[in-house]
């Protein structure tokens, strides 16, 4: 008997310690919040200097002054409408390669699962089949504890308060 609960134990641990696959952040994405966040940085670092133009224009009247003040205005105008451009153009870019994306997230879901399998193939169907059936009896015991303080006809709650019990 404490044999069987060891294996139970064992199982139930690989199962803990298994993740699921999260799609990780994706490095375009990544890349293009970078490059949004320089562009709003070098736009405020232009509208900085225009500024401080505008400031030392009141004091000396030159008329190189107000051209070096115009390129900065245009300057800070192109970081920032460059800055709301570019997610929406990484975005339309990933929707043209989205049949090479979901094949690529499907087969790194597959893999991560594979992994996971490959921590429970040393086990008997046997335990294995006690763990499902105690995994299964913990999940309907929270599920009911759920509807009676939640009420049956609030699925939605059920299942969002049972994804933070555990």
């Amino acid at each position: 008997m404490e044999d069987l609960m060891h294996d139970l134990k064992a199982i139930l641990k690989d199962l803990a310690d298994a993740e699921p696959y999260k799609p990780s952040k994706k490095l375009h994405m990544e890349r293009s919040r970078k490059l949004v966040r320089l562009l709003l940085v070098l736009g405020a670092l232009c509208m900085l200097l225009l500024v401080i133009a505008g400031l030392w224009y009141k004091v000396r009247h030159t008329p190189a002054l107000a051209y070096i003040a115009l390129v900065l205005c245009i300057l800070t105008c192109l970081f920032g409408v460059s800055a709301t451009l570019v997610e929406p153009v990484t975005s339309f870019m990933v929707m043209l390669r989205w049949k090479e994306e979901t094949t690529n997230t499907f087969i790194t879901e597959i893999e991560n699962d594979e992994t996971n399998v490959k921590r429970l193939i040393r086990y008997d169907d046997a335990g294995l089949k006690r763990a499902q059936y105690w995994v299964q009896l913990k999940i309907k015991r929270l599920d009911t504890r759920i509807v009676f303080f939640f009420g049956g006809s609030t699925v939605v709650y059920s299942l969002l308060a049972l994804t933070f019990s555990n």
